[in-house]
């Protein structure tokens, strides 16, 4: 482009690079040819920055698939963030935060389930206190 006399800067925003860049590639390619123009992509490799290996991540997905917490001597009854993270503490030695937490269970296709709506009327059973007739929930007063 630069050679066909294309400006350094009209280059560089037809290929949506830095001003700089293409000021480098240019010098670079008229004292070595292509072979001189090095390319470097700007992402990091896949998995590269993680806290956990992928076997951890598997060991840690099949125990969340097969087990509940309190088979794993944890003081949660359902796997909510802070428990897989504790879990992850406990076996690993790793500390995530929760929001990373996060990140892992929904890139390991974990989704966050929402508790079911309770029943307007319920009979709780006198073993827990509770009565033979139904409790129901109070209207909201009208205003």
């Amino acid at each position: 482009m630069v050679q066909s006399g294309t400006t350094i800067a009209a280059a560089a925003e037809q290929c949506e690079l830095a001003v700089r860049t293409v000021w480098g590639a240019v010098k670079a390619y008229r004292q070595g040819g292509w072979p001189a123009v090095t390319v470097r992509h700007g992402h990091r490799p896949r998995g590269a920055g993680r806290a956990l290996s992928r076997e951890q991540e598997r060991e840690t997905q099949r125990l969340i698939r097969d087990h509940v917490p309190d088979q794993l001597k944890l003081t949660y009854t359902l796997w909510a963030r802070q428990a897989v993270s504790e879990l992850i503490e406990v076996a690993y030695e790793v500390r995530l935060t929760v929001r990373n937490m996060g990140k892992y269970l929904k890139r390991w296709g974990f989704t966050p389930q929402r508790p079911l709506k309770k029943a307007y009327e319920q009979t709780l059973p006198p073993s827990i206190g509770g009565s033979t007739r139904s409790i129901r929930r109070s209207p909201k007063p009208r205003k």
